[in-house]
């Protein structure tokens, strides 16, 4: 299992973002689960910009989103939760396009990540939880949150509820945030 999670960590890693926290649970209850029309579209942080984000709409409660960066492309499955009035994306890798047969790609498991997002219009603003804080935080409170350390990688294995209680009480600890990204909507 410990290698299967180090084989995921590589597959999900945003580098926009830096290391994205993983966790094996979604960020999010059916029930937090909100659709904003105004986050469908395509994001760069600059009109030249290599890397875009482009959100599609699935459903009332799903978007597909294809990161693209220097030309290489992920695909997950995004959803947008309302969590005490606190916005969360949560991405989920869609499935790996891998050429390995079907009994190695059976033994991956994909993780989710979050980020916060701090506005949509009339810019999408975005912050990933700070790895190293985290890292640093939960050596010196380890019972904060349940997590796993596999392949030197932090995986945080707390269910949803326990999660969403861990990332609201650090909405104001200014360096459990990395500095939000600010896209503009492109291609209109």
């Amino acid at each position: 299992m410990t290698r299967r999670l180090g084989l995921v960590a590589a597959l999900v890693a945003l580098a926009s973002f830096g290391a994205c926290i993983q966790s094996l649970y979604p960020i999010y209850t059916d029930k937090d689960l909100v659709f904003e029309p105004a986050l469908v579209g395509t994001w760069a942080e600059k009109p030249d910009s290599k890397e875009t984000w482009r959100f599609a709409k699935v459903d009332d409660t799903t978007y597909e989103l294809v990161q693209t960066d220097e030309g290489k492309t992920g695909t997950f499955v995004a959803r947008l939760a309302r969590v005490k009035g606190t916005l969360l994306l949560d991405l989920y890798p869609k499935d790996p396009e891998l050429t390995a047969t079907d009994y190695y790609k059976f033994h991956l498991r994909s993780v989710h990540s979050f980020i916060l997002v701090t506005q949509i219009v009339p810019m999408l603003q975005m912050a990933p939880m700070d790895y190293d804080w985290l890292k640093a935080y939960l050596k010196k409170n380890p019972n904060a949150v349940r997590h796993e350390i596999v392949d030197e990688q932090l995986v945080l294995t707390a269910p949803t509820r326990d999660l969403q209680a861990f990332v609201l009480a650090h909405l104001k600890t200014k360096e459990a945030w990395g500095e939000p990204s600010t896209m503009t909507r492109v291609g209109l």
